[in-house]
């Protein structure tokens, strides 16, 4: 169980750190005004999302090893690349939501100019209040051209005589029941148009508010609806960069196995603590113990220091000194080399135990020379 919750925050983080990444690289490649800048902005912000990520296992492994000058000089740039990367989140949430609220708020005023033009049509369609179809009214016009006041009086441009009047009089009544009809389909038309827009703008939620999860949380806490706004937006980016910041480091770190050599190591060293007190004596040029008989093919560090460690008077020699010492010894002897981290881990685990003083980051009275015939 332990193995499969492990392994779904490691996913978890690095989905976290994907993201954040993505929101970075998005954000500062939109303040470039070039194509070509925003890629560079972008990868620089993206990269330092990287590094972030990886810091946290640096700076725990120095301050294990005791190497403060590299624990404070890490920590101040995991904070300047966190800090980096908050503000630039920050601007990406910010815009997020300020594009998703704005195209609500003016989808909602959209709808209630809409709602208005309906209304507005739904009078004009009073006012001209009951018409004929226009075909009916085309066919009555026809016949009152067959008649010879039409032609006389020029098509009703010209009505002079008392009967021609009466009959133009007649004929404009009826043009003008067909314009009336013409406005009246042309409304219903609009208003058709008008009445399909407002649905589809009711369907995408238009009309109600433009930020539910503000409203809900105003109503709760009592407070002005920016300010929560605000809030929900720097409480996003601190989630997302904390994630991605230290989501990693806190799935994994919390682990006790350090892999299978640093584990073979500290058994060596416990099983050997007993009878190695014995073989140290202070005098200048002598072995630690005797070396093993058993031949490895990764270098243990307790063997290393079975053969090459030895007491000395004066001197002393640095953590990445016997480091150095270590891989020297493992490429003569053919062996595979563990990593620093863990080579000083264990051998800080066996000075400890083995009694030998530690100044800072150098061991004194020891110095790595060959083993003695």
């Amino acid at each position: 169980m332990r193995v499969l919750l492990t392994s779904l925050c490691v996913i978890a983080a690095v989905v976290m750190i994907v993201v954040s990444g993505a929101m970075n690289f998005l954000f500062m490649r939109s303040l470039a005004a070039t194509e070509m800048e925003g890629y560079v902005l972008g990868g620089a912000s993206a990269a330092a999302d990287v590094l972030k990520a990886s810091l946290p296992w640096f700076i725990a492994i120095a301050y294990r090893s005791r190497r403060y000058v590299f624990t404070g000089f890490g920590s101040l740039v995991f904070a300047a690349f966190s800090l980096f990367s908050l503000a630039s989140a920050l601007g990406f949430a910010a815009d997020a939501r300020g594009v998703l609220v704005g195209s609500r708020e003016a989808a909602a005023k959209e709808l209630k100019r809409l709602e208005a033009k309906s209304v507005e049509l739904g009078q004009e369609l009073v006012m001209l209040g009951q018409v004929r179809p226009e075909s009916v009214i085309l066919l009555e016009m026809a016949a009152l051209k067959q008649d010879r006041r039409f032609t006389t009086s020029s098509s009703c441009t010209n009505a002079t005589a008392r009967t021609s009047r009466e009959f133009c009089a007649q004929y404009l009544r009826v043009d003008a029941d067909r314009q009336r009809a013409l406005e009246s389909v042309r409304v219903k038309a609009e208003l058709t148009m008008i009445t399909s827009a407002i649905a589809n703008l009711e369907k995408r939620g238009a009309g109600g508010e433009a930020d539910h999860q503000v409203a809900v949380l105003a109503t709760l806490l009592d407070k002005e609806r920016d300010s929560i706004r605000t809030g929900l937006v720097v409480a996003v980016a601190f989630l997302v960069e904390l994630g991605s910041g230290l989501g990693l480091w806190l799935a994994l770190g919390h682990s006790d196995q350090r892999g299978a050599k640093t584990e073979r190591d500290t058994r060596l060293v416990a099983s050997a603590s007993a009878s190695s007190a014995a073989h140290i004596e202070p005098k200048p040029q002598a072995r630690l113990l005797p070396p093993p008989p058993i031949v490895r093919a990764t270098g243990a560090v307790i063997d290393f220091a079975l053969e090459r460690v030895q007491r000395s008077q004066r001197g002393g020699v640095t953590l990445f000194g016997l480091y150095r010492g270590y891989e020297s010894w493992c490429r003569d002897r053919d062996f595979d080399p563990i990593t620093q981290a863990d080579f000083e881990q264990a051998f800080v685990a066996m000075a400890e135990t083995w009694g030998i003083p530690r100044e800072g980051d150098r061991y004194v009275c020891v110095r790595i020379g060959q083993a003695l015939a």
